[in-house]
């Protein structure tokens, strides 16, 4: 496993859990979807959109949940290197799967400028 692609995704997941709590102290509340599809935040600060879709995927990305997945991620990449630990190499069974998921956590930073194309997964 590459200690620059646990530093990547380290310093990624750093970035999400930084934007998200900042993004707390303006959605102190939550978000979420009134009836007629409008994304509210509060009364002092609120967020309209007619657009249903929009409004569920805004309120589904709350911060709080950003924080609960970059928690799941940070505790998958100890499990890996865990793996790693046990094992000397990422050559076959559960190292090698470990560090097939940590490829696969690297897609959505894919245009990060530090992302490397060596890290895509493997087919």
């Amino acid at each position: 496993m590459s200690d620059d692609l646990v530093q990547f995704l380290r310093n990624r997941l750093t970035d999400d859990e930084r934007q998200a709590k900042a993004a707390m102290t303006y959605a102190a509340k939550g978000w979420f979807i009134e009836t007629s599809g409008i994304v509210t935040t509060g009364p002092e600060n609120d967020v309209y959109t007619d657009d249903r879709e929009v409004a569920e995927h805004i309120a589904r990305h709350d911060p709080a949940r950003v924080l609960r997945e970059v928690e799941a991620k940070r505790e998958v990449i100890r499990l890996a290197e865990a793996a790693h630990d046990y094992h000397e190499t990422f050559l076959s069974g559960f190292a090698a799967e470990m560090e097939k998921a940590l490829r696969l956590f690297t897609l959505p930073y894919a245009d990060h400028p530090e992302y490397r194309d060596e890290w895509r997964p493997t087919p």
